[in-house]
């Protein structure tokens, strides 16, 4: 099931799924937990991961599973997303984060958030 949100700057439409399943989920979060385990002289080894790169891709895979369409548009969703001016990225993102997060449009309790979807 989807749900479609509003930026408050630009007044763009953007559809996102509510929920994710377990896959999509370990696959946003991939990027951060990947470490690279070095062996160097000596039989030492160390882990390294670049923490901005992993959280850049990790946020990009959200939105790539997440966001449905922008403007109706299905296509490239996220070059259009990072094309939105930097409040309605941040807004889109935030809405993002709250489906990967688990929350989907949900409040404690499982009933549906005020405001975030259709009036069945």
């Amino acid at each position: 099931m989807n749900k479609t949100i509003t930026t408050p700057k630009g007044k763009v439409k953007v559809e996102l799924k509510e929920d994710i399943n377990g896959y999509e989920l370990e696959e946003i979060q991939k990027p951060i937990t990947d470490i690279r385990m070095e062996l160097q002289e000596g039989g030492k080894s160390t882990a390294g991961m670049n923490i901005g790169e992993a959280k850049r891709a990790s946020v990009h895979k959200a939105i790539e599973i997440i966001v449905q369409s922008v403007a109706g548009e299905k296509e490239n969703v996220l070059e259009k997303v990072l094309a939105l001016s930097a409040q309605d990225f941040t807004f889109v993102c935030d809405a993002v984060d709250e489906v990967a997060s688990g929350g989907g449009f949900l409040e404690k309790g499982g009933k549906q958030n005020a405001g975030t979807g259709s009036e069945n």
